[in-house]
């Protein structure tokens, strides 16, 4: 009977040894998990950078430049890989060390004319452009007219025609300096 007990205690001795090499194997499982996890959040993470720099960028509106469409504070998601810009569509351009926002009215081998009284003239037709809520006036002192854009230029104009700089201002833009094509904009929240 000694016997037996002596093997009871022996086995009882044992068995937080077993529950600790148990124990141990669950931490090391629980390390295991935790790597993978962050190995997976890395390559996530690492995915979401190649995107947001590599295939579409962010522009927080700093100015009123295309004010009423676009107001200051408004986040532009935009793509880069688009060379082929039309008339009408919203590009983010690089200008002077300054990124602005701007609407394509001419494409290259267009000619542009603003008259004396105001009023733009693409191809010696006056261009009725809705919802452009100012008058277009040239910057005389910057941009002589007509101008006729070569290949890869483009010929943009902010919204708000009074208080912005464009291409009256800086002439035609090559295709070099454009960042890319507005394809969406988060409006800020009114406080």
């Amino acid at each position: 009977m000694r016997r037996k007990n002596k093997r009871i205690a022996e086995f009882n001795n044992e068995t937080p040894t077993l529950s600790a090499i148990k124990k141990i194997r669950a931490k090391i499982r629980n390390a295991r998990d935790i790597k993978g996890f962050l190995f997976r959040l890395l390559i996530f993470v690492a995915f979401i950078v190649l995107v947001f720099y590599g295939l579409f960028g962010l522009y927080a509106v700093s100015n009123d430049e295309m004010v009423p469409r676009i107001s200051p504070g408004d986040l532009i998601l935009f793509f880069r890989f688009d060379d082929d810009y039309l008339a009408d569509d919203v590009v983010i351009y690089q200008a002077n060390g300054e990124k602005h926002v701007g609407r394509v009215v001419a494409t290259s081998g267009d000619t542009v004319e603003i008259g004396s009284e105001g009023g733009l003239y693409i191809n010696g037709n006056y261009e009725v452009e809705q919802e452009i809520y100012f008058d277009t006036y040239a910057f005389e002192e910057y941009q002589e007219y007509p101008v006729t854009l070569e290949d890869g230029e483009y010929f943009l104009l902010a919204d708000n025609r009074e208080n912005a700089k464009d291409s009256r201002y800086y002439g035609p833009i090559p295709s070099e300096q454009i960042v890319g094509k507005v394809i969406s904009l988060m409006r800020r929240g009114k406080l």
